[in-house]
């Protein structure tokens, strides 16, 4: 049985650029895809970044407070655990903005 460790920083980050949102993480290597828990509701599949990172947007959210969970799988198919659960607040609107939980 193979066991998979892995630590990972997540944000929220609103980009003004576009006004953006997008979920994001550190890169990290094998990682395929990820599943996202948005509030409850799962997304599975979400196709990593080619450095193994996760970009995944949060624009159709309203604005208020949200809770997060993800969790990466490796190109094996083998799923590491979900990350500790955490909120974030997306702004009703925003220039500059980074949230760090």
């Amino acid at each position: 049985m193979k066991i998979l460790i892995i630590a990972m920083a997540i944000a929220l980050i609103i980009i003004p650029q576009a006004m953006a949102a997008d979920l994001i993480t550190d890169p990290m290597a094998g990682v395929a895809t990820y599943d996202v828990d948005v509030d409850g509701t799962v997304v599975e599949g979400v196709v990593a970044e080619s450095d193994g990172s996760l970009k995944f947007s949060v624009d159709s959210l309203s604005a208020g407070n949200h809770s997060f969970r993800v969790k990466p799988i490796g190109q094996g198919g083998w799923p590491a655990d979900w990350s500790a659960p955490f909120d974030a607040t997306k702004p009703p609107a925003a220039s500059g903005i980074k949230i760090v939980p």
